[in-house]
């Protein structure tokens, strides 16, 4: 690279390759980003021990005003990114890379180091755990709001967790799964059971999964209005709201994967929300979703009890009209 590119000259350094600890220390100690404004690190695999490095080549670099890291354990070099850059960013990228944990979720700890270091940041894409709507998921979208600037946010809500699942019973075993209390949600459907090769999935487990991927506009509001719930008086306004779940086809061994998820992409197509400007009305949220490419698939039978334990009242003959976003806490 030395011999070829003057990086003292670089404003923007983007690296997609394989990270390893040996490639960090060398441009932490070999090279001069004088002018560096931007960074970019997306690898497509990461070293096991080059997270320490990585703080250190952070830390390195002259204050940055925008990175974007893509597949890191963040919780992992946070101080580093937040004692050397915390103050300068203006722009900021946390995302998962490939694969059925969520190493990339911010939690609320880091948020918190978030909203209380980076009082400049204007552009934020991270993913954080999607938990039902319940009070602790609310409380990371209010501290969002606390970032003084914030005017345009990218989530991308965490929802492939590892099912709660039962795995090697025969046929005659009795199917429960105690972390749920409700009798209904602890057992195990016999369609299902045939389904799995390995491991079945529970009611409770398949019906928060349905919860979870619910995304609609009434979901895409109330995410936007907890944000400014948490916004202080005088701080920047908040103009674009971006939704994603993470893959809802990400099952591992789970058996009921082929027909649930088509049934749970339909429910989780990505949405936009904007604040209106036609006639000055800046109150106004207009909310995009994208509509999905696939034909509706059929609905499982099986399917049905589940479904009905989220949406009691039937609200349309289609399947894919018969539900809603549960409310945030």
């Amino acid at each position: 690279w030395a011999a070829c590119t003057d990086f003292s000259a670089l404003e923007v350094f983007k690296l997609k390759s394989t990270v390893t600890t040996d490639l960090l220390h060398y441009l932490a100690t070999k090279v001069n980003f004088a002018r560096l404004k931007t960074l970019a690190l997306t690898p497509n695999e990461i070293e096991n021990n080059a997270y320490q490095q990585l703080k250190i080549f952070l830390q390195s670099l002259r204050p940055l005003s925008s990175l974007e890291l893509k597949g890191w354990m963040v919780s992992s070099v946070l101080d580093g990114i937040m004692n050397a850059h915390g103050a300068s960013l203006i722009e900021l990228k946390l995302t998962e890379g490939q694969g059925n944990e969520s190493v990339g979720s911010i939690k609320k700890h880091d948020l918190s180091a978030i909203a209380q270091n980076c009082p400049s940041l204007q552009y934020l894409d991270l993913t954080l755990d999607r938990t039902g709507g319940g009070s602790e998921e609310v409380a990371l979208y209010r501290i969002l709001g606390a970032l003084p600037q914030l005017k345009c946010v990218s989530l991308t809500l965490h929802v492939s967790k590892t099912w709660d699942c039962i795995d090697g019973l025969g046929e005659t075993d009795d199917l429960v799964n105690t972390r749920f209390d409700d009798e209904f949600d602890q057992q195990v459907q016999w369609a299902v059971r045939r389904a799995a090769g390995g491991s079945e999935a529970c009611n409770g487990a398949i019906r928060e999964r349905l919860v979870n991927c619910a995304l609609d506009s009434a979901l895409g509001r109330a995410i936007f209005s907890a944000i400014l719930a948490g916004k202080p008086e005088g701080s920047a306004s908040l103009e674009k709201l971006c939704i994603k779940t993470t893959d809802v086809r990400e099952f591992g061994e789970v058996g009921c994967a082929i027909e649930l998820g088509p049934i749970l992409e339909r429910l989780s197509q990505p949405l936009r929300v904007t604040r209106c400007v036609r006639n000055g009305c800046r109150n106004e949220l207009v909310v995009e979703q994208e509509p999905s490419d696939e034909l509706p698939s059929e609905f499982p039978e099986w399917l049905e009890v589940i479904w009905r334990r989220v949406w009691p009242e039937k609200m349309a003959n289609e399947w894919w009209n018969d539900w809603h976003s549960l409310p945030l806490a």
